[in-house]
């Protein structure tokens, strides 16, 4: 299991001019037809490393994991008008987006 040390470095997408963080664990395994794509994302007031053990047993199960801050946590911009659910939800899309794969 990766201790908080062994995650991967910060990543940014940007969404309405702002960078939304986070970070992305590869499969540890080969990749098969059922391997999967997810997006963990914190709760407000929470950051992405809420996920620190739940991505590496994704990867470990050959899919790729990405966790990720909302606007105005972690290492996410924090110079937003608004916090809405909508706003964070396009936030989501725009990082979708960004990584261009599959998501499940």
């Amino acid at each position: 299991m990766a201790a908080f040390h062994q995650l991967p470095f910060t990543k940014f997408a940007r969404s309405t001019g702002q960078h939304i963080a986070y970070s992305k664990l590869d499969p540890s395994v080969a990749s098969t037809s059922a391997s999967r794509t997810f997006v963990c994302v914190a709760d407000l007031g929470e950051i992405r490393y809420t996920y620190r053990f739940l991505a590496p047993l994704l990867a470990q199960a050959g899919h790729t994991a990405y966790m990720v801050d909302l606007r105005g946590m972690g290492d996410s911009s924090s110079r937003y008008s608004s916090y809405s659910v909508e706003s964070c939800t396009e936030d989501i899309d725009a990082l979708v987006e960004s990584i261009a794969s599959p998501v499940a």
